[in-house]
């Protein structure tokens, strides 16, 4: 059996990212890398809230310190709708408020060109260069609060 208050103990030492970390390896530990990785959000909403917290707000996070939320909305294209709501969810409840606002924004500025980017999703990496030319044109900034997120949003990440 293990003792619940040697593992919170042990966890409370841990600094935030590799809290973070800790958190997504229980999850693979369980459930397995393949289904954490899945392209369809609906496992995530079998999770318990906390996970559910953690999961959307991390991917989204990854994918726009990697190429921005173009890159974001690109590769999630299939499960971005329910994926954002919940991580516009997650920032409000962990008062995040300028990661929740952000997002919002990147939605609004995304809804006019998601007809676009399903129509040359298929192409591939020629596709994605497309889009990503298509995005950066925009010389959007709203997602730098996202971007920022070991400045920002490691505030916020459970101690």
């Amino acid at each position: 059996m293990v003792n619940v208050d040697e593992v919170v103990g042990t966890v409370a030492k841990l600094n935030d990212d590799d809290v973070e970390q800790f958190l997504f390896d229980c999850l693979e530990n369980r459930f397995g890398r393949e289904k954490l990785n899945a392209s369809d959000y609906r496992f995530t909403w079998t999770l318990p809230p906390g996970y559910r917290v953690l999961t959307p707000t991390v991917w989204i996070e990854s994918e726009v310190f990697n190429g921005g939320a173009g890159q974001y909305f690109w590769n999630r294209l299939v499960d971005f709708d329910p994926m954002t709501k919940d991580a516009i969810a997650a920032y409000e409840m962990i008062g995040a408020t300028a990661q929740a606002a952000s997002l919002r924004d990147c939605l609004q500025v995304f809804a006019p060109l998601e007809l676009e980017c399903r129509r040359i999703k298929d192409r591939e990496v020629d596709g994605f260069l497309e889009w990503m030319e298509i995005w950066d044109g925009l010389k959007y900034l709203g997602d730098n609060p996202l971007f920022e997120y070991e400045k920002i949003s490691a505030k916020w990440r459970i101690p």
